[in-house]
């Protein structure tokens, strides 16, 4: 019985990390609507970012599952697919609401802001001030930045990094020691690999 209840339990959690897969490649993480330019021109429809993800607020063929509201009355009963829980929702505007004049509809404890990683439940982090999912999380950390202060305001670590891990020379976030900080390839480095990480700085 608990062998079944295993399998049956990493079948559950696979087919949600496809989903929430599905959904980050839709609905790309953002902190800002700069974030949401090329979906937006991939999609050819105007992607906004609302709370930590870019949405198409005025394309409901694109907007899947999600629910788009004026009102918090619009939100009523939002299912999980909708990105509730069964409850009532809260209908999250954009701050431009000279502009854009719809939202979308959240679950309520995602409606609420946090101000630390303490702030959200237990599965949930800490998104560009908004409590979400931890894929979007770590989608974030993979964002570029530019100053200390970014990474230090979103939560995602104490330094803009210089990230040697990939062949896409870029600064992210990451946890140092000391006034600047590194993301090194894995494993041994060569000296081939010392000096081609030497003449990129």
């Amino acid at each position: 019985m608990t062998i079944l209840f295993l399998v049956y339990l990493s079948c559950c959690l696979s087919l949600c990390s496809l989903v929430l897969g599905d959904t980050l490649a839709k609905f790309p993480v953002c902190v800002t609507d700069d974030d949401c330019r090329d979906i937006s021109e991939q999609g050819d429809a105007d992607y906004r970012c609302f709370q930590y993800r870019c949405f198409p607020w005025d394309d409901e063929e694109l907007q899947g599952d999600f629910r788009s509201c004026k009102r918090r009355t619009d939100c009523l009963q939002l299912g999980e697919e909708e990105g509730g829980d069964g409850d009532d929702g809260e209908c999250f505007r954009h701050q431009d609401r000279r502009r854009i004049v719809m939202g979308m509809c959240v679950r309520k404890s995602s409606a609420v802001q946090c101000y630390g990683p303490g702030d959200c439940l237990e599965n949930e982090k800490c998104i560009n001030s908004y409590c979400g999912e931890e894929e979007y999380f770590k989608a974030l950390q993979d964002l570029e930045c530019d100053r200390k202060g970014y990474c230090e305001d979103l939560y995602l670590g104490n330094h803009c990094c210089h990230d040697f891990s990939s062949d896409i020379l870029k600064r992210k976030c990451c946890d140092a020691d000391g006034d600047v900080g590194v993301i090194l390839p894995g494993g041994d480095l060569d000296d081939d690999t010392l000096a081609e990480i030497s003449t990129k700085v």
